[in-house]
This record gives C-alpha cells, sequence and structure tokens, in this order.
C-alpha cells in the first residue's frame, strides 16, 4: 500500500486488484511475519532516537537505545530476538489501521480498473471469487481456471482472530476499527469512509 500512489502515477491505465482481508486476521497474520515485526521495533527506535535508524544508518544508534531495542538495530539485528520478543497484538492492529490509509487513493478509481476482492470470501467460496478475478484478469477460461484453482486454497486460514479470548479479540478490534472504518467507506463507496 505504501507504492500506491506512485504506482497510479507511473501506471495511469494499470487495472488494480484490491484484496483485503479483515483488520483482526490481518493483524493476527502479520505478527508472525518478520518484516511487520521489525516494522513495530523500528518504530519503537525512531521514537527513541528521532530518526529511523534504517533509513538513516548509523552505527552510533545501537549504544543509544535502550537494551530492550537494541537487537533489533540495524547493525545488530538479531532475527531470532525478532521471533522471539513479545509484541502485543494491538500493535499490529494499529499497524493494520494505518495502513488502510493509503485506501484513499483506490477510491477515485472507476469499476473497470479496480477489483475488490475478500480474502475472507477466497478462504471460504474460493470458486466464484476466483471466476470473478479471472473475469477481470482476462483469463480466456475464467470459470476452468477458477475450478482448478480452488482445489489448491487453504480453507483454514480464514477467521484466526476468533481463536482469541473475549478481552484480546476486542482490543484488536478496537486497535483495527479506524482501519476497518476506512476500508468499509471504500468498498461502500463513501469517500469520507475512506480517508
Amino acid at each position: 500500500m505504501r507504492f500506491l500512489p506512485e504506482l497510479l502515477t507511473q501506471f495511469p491505465a494499470a487495472r488494480f486488484v484490491h484484496m483485503y482481508r479483515d483488520g483482526p486476521d490481518s493483524a493476527m497474520s502479520m505478527s508472525r511475519h518478520p518484516l511487520f515485526r521489525l516494522g513495530v521495533m523500528i518504530g519503537d527506535m525512531r521514537a527513541e532516537l528521532g530518526v529511523d535508524p534504517y533509513r538513516n544508518p548509523d552505527p552510533r544508534h545501537t549504544e543509544l537505545l535502550p537494551e530492550r531495542l537494541r537487537p533489533f538495530a540495524p547493525y545488530s539485528l538479531d532475527a531470532a530476538a525478532l521471533a522471539g520478543t513479545d509484541i502485543p497484538l494491538v500493535r499490529f492492529g494499529d499497524m493494520w489501521s494505518r495502513a488502510t490509509g493509503a485506501l484513499r487513493h483506490l477510491a477515485g478509481l472507476p469499476a473497470e480498473r479496480l477489483l475488490h476482492l475478500s480474502y475472507d470470501a477466497v478462504m471460504t467460496d474460493p470458486e466464484p471469487q476466483l471466476t470473478t478475478f479471472g473475469h477481470f484478469a482476462g483469463l480466456a477460461e475464467p470459470e476452468v481456471w477458477a475450478a482448478r484453482v480452488a482445489e489448491k486454497v487453504d480453507r483454514k486460514r480464514a477467521g484466526a482472530a476468533s481463536r482469541l479470548s473475549a478481552g484480546q479479540a476486542e482490543e484488536l478490534r478496537l486497535a483495527c476499527a479506524p482501519g476497518t472504518r476506512r476500508l468499509t467507506g471504500l468498498l461502500d463507496g463513501t469517500a469520507a469512509g475512506a480517508r
């Protein structure tokens, strides 16, 4: 999403597939991905240093950081520490919510250039969703392709946040709420919601 404005500028006639996912489920997935985990730590380091140490690398940054952040600095990155550090799920919910701010760039695209595709719908009922994608992509036989691909979909990936405790689920839902409003606004066609 970060490069969406540039993509829209560089490819003014391009067609886009916007695959979206439920915010809490996305946050759960992000919490297991090293780059998103590092993104949270970079935010903490930026708060301590006043700069992003990955965009402004300086070996002295490591010494200036509190002990808990030193394993994540560019010159001392420890992958095992990154994988093992406890990061609250709400941090990933906040990250997902902030990322949805880029949705405003899709709001003006005409329907023939933009397909919204629900990840959750693809996981639970893949064939119609994949057929829609096949038509949008201009595949010769979208129904045949969709039937073949639908067999390979791992349907267990949907609903990850449903396995959280009630308290965790509510905290994560609240963290994702601003992004959920933006996503709903985009899908409903209300420009205010997509801002």
